[in-house]
């Protein structure tokens, strides 16, 4: 008996898939819309998220003519904003800062990098040369370092940078976060696509977050790491800086070390553990690097900082503009 043969007629019809994608991709653009919609409405901005592959990604900018280098912690992050240097300076200003991170492996790795001819200002303070090592600088180095000049993952980064600068649902997640860890009803800080951190200390419970950093930072210099070395151990820590200094003007690269403004109650905290005579000073004496106080420059010294430690957003651009000033006279 013979078996009967398939037909036509006999298969499942085609599935209309064409319409079912484009169907798809509706609602979920839909989707995302109402999110977005939801979340600016609720006060969330876009903000890059700062990782270590988006720190790389600036950092191969480093070895551009001219560049300039901003290096330090949040004080530098949040207080200059490259834009505004830009203009100013005419030159490419490249934010490698890193929230609550020591420059030092940074400044380092721009002294070995022979490809690097630029300019380098670097907000630091005597603890960053010695003592305990904190902070993220050296997994971004190290992640700078493994990704080398792949193309792909050039493509795919500055894709996620533009989608977070221009997206708040791409970090809804990271923004609650905050909010929940800052007991604020939106997240203060945004970061830009060039790494700048504006904050809106206006809607910040302003005295309940100067106690904490207050607090915070007392913790900090009582930490048996954070003592004071001897006389020794600290020029024997200046050297190693000087090195580092020396090896970047050696290929006509500038270093400018600066102390970036502080509140009172955080300037009486550091300077009951380091004295600026013994150590700031130093620091500046026996290295090739200029040094700027904010304490020496009425330009730098009488702007109000929220938390004792960082600049409001509405003063960015004017502080970049007064440090500019103030470098570009020390280093005549």
């Amino acid at each position: 008996m013979t078996a009967p043969s398939s037909t036509s007629s006999s298969r499942a019809p085609d599935a209309p898939w064409r319409a079912i994608w484009l169907a798809t991709a509706i609602v979920l653009l839909a989707a995302v819309i109402v999110c977005e919609v939801a979340l600016r409405g609720l006060g969330f901005s876009p903000s890059v998220r700062d990782t270590a592959t988006v720190w790389s990604f600036e950092r191969r900018r480093a070895t551009s003519e001219d560049a300039l280098v901003l290096l330090g912690d949040s004080r530098m992050q949040l207080g200059v904003d490259p834009a505004v240097l830009s203009e100013q300076l005419g030159r490419p200003v490249i934010q490698l800062s890193i929230n609550s991170a020591n420059p030092m492996p940074i400044l380092e790795d721009l002294a070995q990098d022979e490809g690097f001819t630029g300019e380098v200002w670097v907000s630091t303070r005597a603890e960053n040369l010695f003592g305990r090592p904190w902070g993220a600088a050296e997994e971004y180095v190290a992640k700078y370092e493994d990704s080398g000049d792949n193309p792909n993952v050039v493509v795919n980064t500055g894709s996620a940078i533009w989608l977070d600068a221009h997206l708040a649902v791409r970090n809804a997640a990271a923004a609650v976060r905050q909010i929940l860890g800052a007991g604020q009803s939106t997240s203060y800080i945004v970061m830009r696509p060039d790494r700048y951190r504006p904050a809106d200390y206006s809607i910040v419970d302003v005295d309940r977050h100067r106690t904490r950093v207050v607090a915070r930072t007392r913790e900090r210099y009582e930490y048996p790491q954070t003592a004071r070395p001897t006389t020794e151990a600290f020029d024997d820590s200046l050297a190693v800086l000087d090195d580092r200094i020396r090896r970047i003007q050696s290929r006509n690269g500038k270093v400018v070390l600066i102390r970036m403004p502080t509140g009172p109650t955080l300037w009486a905290l550091s300077d009951s553990v380091f004295p600026r005579d013994r150590y700031w000073d130093r620091m500046v004496e026996r290295t090739a690097a200029t040094g700027v106080n904010f304490r020496d420059h009425a330009a730098l010294s009488s702007w109000v900082l929220p938390d004792e430690s960082h600049l409001d957003q509405r003063d960015g651009a004017a502080f970049s503009t007064a440090l500019a000033n103030v470098v570009i006279e020390a280093t005549r």
